[in-house]
């Protein structure tokens, strides 16, 4: 369990990508902070440029410092409780012997549905207000194949399979019969549903 937890709280931080961002947007944020106090000075047509580069940059910093530093306002945590809580529920879906689907990309078990390499993703299929397959495509060429979940709370995840959308289907069949709140399929009526039956957020903890 304390392994599964460190891990939990490792991708609450974003993990290694996280910190690798972190760098580079703080690097790219001081490279155009002086060309900015230099355009304000000698270029004047250049200052919004300048001034919306730093603000951009600047703000994706000051975004993953926050999540780095306050993991607690992941929303899984609002949903779920604390890491104890939602670790425990993790290592269930890990350790299911009954798994409805698994594979190298997501876990859907009896009573959760979750991505492997992002912990945070981990959904009780009760809290499932819509599920639907998509397909993403670049240049009409398909990248991306998977399930789209809507839950409770009117958040939106994507739980992606890989390329096989044929996939998809086969997995929201098994899944039917442990969604007893879901709306399955892409229609205005599923959308209606969504909306009259999602809840406001939980408010955040004060830490996981």
């Amino acid at each position: 369990m304390e392994q599964t937890k460190q891990t939990l709280i490792k991708h609450a931080k974003g993990g290694a990508l996280s910190v690798v961002m972190l760098v580079i947007t703080g690097l790219l944020t001081a490279l155009f902070l002086p060309l900015l106090i230099f355009s304000i000075a000698q270029e004047p047509e250049m200052i919004g440029f300048f001034a919306f580069v730093v603000i951009s940059f600047g703000a994706c910093f000051g975004v993953l410092l926050y999540c780095r530093r306050s993991p607690a306002r992941i929303h899984v945590f609002r949903k779920y409780g604390n890491a104890d809580q939602v670790t425990r529920m993790v290592d269930e879906a890990l350790n299911d012997p009954a798994k409805i689907y698994d594979d190298k990309n997501i876990i859907v078990s009896q009573k959760y549905i979750m991505m492997r390499n992002r912990y945070i993703s981990i959904l009780k299929l009760e809290d499932l207000l819509a599920v639907y397959p998509f397909t993403q495509s670049y240049n009409f060429v398909p990248v991306a194949a998977g399930l789209q979940v809507t839950d409770k709370w009117g958040e939106q995840q994507r739980f992606v399979l890989g390329l096989a959308s044929t996939k998809a289907n086969e997995i929201i069949e098994k899944m039917m019969p442990y969604c007893p709140n879901t709306s399955f399929g892409f229609s205005a009526q599923t959308n209606q549903y969504v909306k009259q039956n999602k809840i406001p957020l939980p408010p955040k903890i004060s830490q996981i």
